[in-house]
């Protein structure tokens, strides 16, 4: 599930909330193993790109955030994705909080600086329960 802002659509989104469930065998469903898999996709994508990967001591919850950019665009998107396992153990539940911005904006970093640690701080606080129930309610 994602959702943006009711003006918005997927395809020109300033801010987003992503909610979840993935099943990732091949990462035997690891929530570390994910945030360092998605760090390598944003970093094969862009290089220069600025990731960050922490996990509880153990290794049950993992949270990445990151800032990237296209080249030759000033659109920067800078995003905080939390993992846990999923209660039957089969797969990985995410929260995913992401801007969208033009790089050009006045303050900037200092803006992203506060950002930054506000979001990565509500992510990781955010109670992963209700994220669980929310992806795998039946439809």
């Amino acid at each position: 599930m994602e959702f943006v802002r009711p003006t918005e659509n997927l395809n020109n989104w300033t801010r987003l909330v992503g909610l979840r469930y993935q099943q990732m065998p091949f990462l035997d469903n690891d929530p570390v193993a994910a945030a360092l898999r998605l760090e390598q996709v944003v970093m094969k994508a862009n290089p220069q790109a600025r990731t960050s990967v922490m996990s509880n001591e153990a290794k049950t919850d993992a949270t990445i955030d990151f800032l990237t950019w296209t080249d030759g665009q000033d659109i920067m998107e800078f995003n905080v994705f939390r993992y846990v396992k999923s209660p039957d153990g089969r797969g990985l539940v995410s929260l995913q909080v992401a801007q969208r911005f033009h790089s050009g904006q006045p303050q900037v970093a200092e803006k992203l600086r506060t950002t930054r640690a506000s979001w990565v701080r509500q992510v990781v606080q955010y109670d992963m329960g209700s994220v669980t129930k929310a992806v795998l309610a039946p439809r």
